[in-house]
């Protein structure tokens, strides 16, 4: 899989924040995972939606090692069709949504939430979009292809949450709704 999208978050992630990946599921493809990660190298939650078994899987990854998977069989994509995959968290679940119905709900292994400072998007499919809120940010993004833009982010005063990243794929249809400049890194 290649790494689609990476973000750092300085301050942390914690409760109501939210992750939306949309893309589209090519045939002969067969997997993309969504990472949140700690500075201290641990994989504080890793989905993988597995088109293969038409299973969607979380996890996490501490100390040098996997925890026991937890897997969910409601599996609302189709290869060949656009897809929607939403992360959030509260303060003891994260929370998976595909094409807006519930898939998982994933306890914390890793606590506190502040200290997952990454997020890490690896993926076999064409990514058409991404943004999310998350609190608490300093707006450093990276990125890598196919997503050849991010928005910086920009907290408004008294705000707790901003717009951390946006970004449009390189294949058409371009999506009009989203604005973006265009960001060397």
């Amino acid at each position: 899989m290649a790494l689609q999208f990476e973000a750092f978050c300085a301050g942390g992630l914690a409760p109501g924040w939210s992750l939306t990946v949309q893309g589209h599921a090519d045939a002969g493809e067969d997997k993309f995972e969504i990472n949140f990660l700690t500075d201290a190298g641990d994989i504080a939650f890793h989905v993988k939606p597995r088109f293969s078994s038409a299973t969607v899987v979380g996890n996490a990854f501490q100390g040098g090692r996997w925890g026991q998977e937890e897997v969910s069989s409601v599996f609302p994509l189709t290869l060949g069709e656009p897809f929607e995959v939403e992360v959030s968290a509260d303060t003891e679940h994260f929370h998976i949504y595909a094409q807006e119905q519930k898939v998982l709900q994933f306890p914390h292994r890793h606590r506190p939430l502040a200290t997952i400072t990454r997020v890490r998007v690896l993926s076999d499919h064409r990514l058409a979009q991404g943004w999310g809120l998350l609190s608490g940010l300093d707006h450093t993004a990276y990125k890598s292809q196919p997503w050849p833009s991010c928005i910086p982010c920009h907290l408004e005063p008294h705000a707790t949450h901003c717009r951390c990243w946006e970004a449009e794929a390189l294949y058409e249809p371009p999506l009009p709704s989203i604005k973006y400049e265009q960001v060397t890194v």
